[in-house]
């Protein structure tokens, strides 16, 4: 009798199949869209920066101003190897790893730009954050070092003990991800929840023939 599970297994395995494939999809989109989005934060952001706190930009002078110019192009020249790498992580997305995920929440919900879902905000912050270290190298109100005192500002995940290694640097303000990053999570959320649905609908099918075939076993002993 256990037998009459199989063909309802995998028809599920097969669904479950066909959602993880197409969450993959979504999630090289919204790493494309992030990639773009980070690329184009860190040049708006330090302009905007120069402008706000322009004592200290005067004070630097246009040829620093020129160096530091040259190294936020140069790291918004590699602002897809940074998000790529950053957002791979598997730990990150639910169809990389769902037997080692048992999400009661829905934690890819997100409810305007404003406000990513925690399990991506915080990688997203460490990508934002390495601009933090050339804003502190040219005086700007930004400090990539250990600090108590509130100015300047701590770009640093302190969440993260790092002795003997390099601090991880953090954005530690607001911000608003693009719209295109929005949607496309949005995308991954609803396709998630199906995926997840249909995952427990295997484990449960499973349950129930293995619990058949010990009783089945039982009353043979």
């Amino acid at each position: 009798m256990a037998e009459k599970y199989d063909s309802q297994i995998a028809a599920k395995q097969k669904e479950l199949e066909t959602y993880k494939q197409d969450l993959e999809a979504i999630k090289q989109q919204f790493i494309k869209d992030s990639s773009a989005f980070v690329a184009n934060w860190y040049e708006e952001t330090a302009k905007s920066y120069v402008i706000s706190e322009s004592a200290n930009t005067l004070k630097i002078g246009k040829e620093r101003l020129s160096e530091m110019k040259l190294r936020v192009s140069e790291l918004k020249a590699k602002a897809e190897k940074i998000v790529n790498e950053i957002l791979s992580n598997p730990s990150l997305w639910w169809h990389l790893s769902p037997e080692s995920k048992e999400i009661s929440n829905y934690p890819y919900e997100q409810y305007d730009v404003n406000r990513m879902p925690e399990i991506l905000d915080k990688p997203l912050r460490r990508a934002l954050g390495l601009l933090g270290a050339i804003l502190g190298d040219y005086g700007y109100n930004v400090t990539t070092k250990i600090s108590y005192s509130i100015s300047p500002v701590s770009w640093l995940d302190t969440s993260i003990y790092t002795y003997g290694k390099p601090p991880v640097l953090f954005y530690p303000n607001a911000f608003a991800c693009s719209n295109e990053m929005f949607l496309t999570l949005k995308r991954y959320n609803e396709t998630y929840k199906k995926a997840f649905s249909a995952y427990h609908e295997v484990r449960r099918l499973q349950l129930e023939k293995q619990n058949l075939q010990a009783s089945a076993l039982w009353g043979s002993a």
